[in-house]
Formats: structure tokens, C-alpha cells, sequence
């Protein structure tokens, strides 16, 4: 996809392919691990700790969306900013 192009474009397309992967990372293992918890709370019968894991799992992934907002936002305007000199 971005084999046409220098070697300059083609360096930054993999840094910001990196930044994401490590962004999904971190979102794929909330995943896994509340699903997990959640298994062995709801077969354990502990409906309660079953609704504060997804409480909590919910809240973390909001804010780690809000922060990854956040900071593709302002690489987006750097560069847009960057780009305009």
C-alpha cells in the first residue's frame, strides 16, 4: 500500500502502524482478561463480582479511548501544523 512511495513515508507509516498495534494490544488483553474473569465469577455464581469486573472493564476501556483520542488528535494536528510550513 505504501510501497510507491520514499523511504521517509515509508518509515512513518510503520512507526504509526506500531503505535496502533500497541494501542490494540492493550485493548485486545483488557478483552481476554475480563472475559476470563467474568467466566469464573458467573460459574462461581458471584454476580456481584461479575458486574464490578464489567464496571470496571468498561471504565478502563473509555478512558483508554478518550487518551488515544486525545493523542492521535494532536499528532494529527503536528502534523497537519508540520505540514503547512
Amino acid at each position: 500500500m505504501v510501497g510507491k512511495v520514499g523511504i521517509t513515508e515509508l518509515g512513518a507509516a510503520a512507526l504509526g502502524n506500531t503505535a496502533i498495534f500497541i494501542a490494540m494490544s492493550f485493548a485486545i488483553g483488557f478483552s481476554i482478561a475480563t472475559t476470563s474473569l467474568v467466566a469464573m465469577n458467573d460459574e462461581a455464581g458471584n454476580k456481584e463480582a461479575v458486574q464490578s469486573i464489567l464496571n470496571h472493564s468498561m471504565l478502563l476501556n473509555v478512558i483508554l479511548g478518550i487518551i488515544l483520542f486525545v493523542l492521535m488528535f494532536f499528532v494529527r494536528t503536528c502534523d497537519a501544523t508540520y505540514r503547512a510550513k
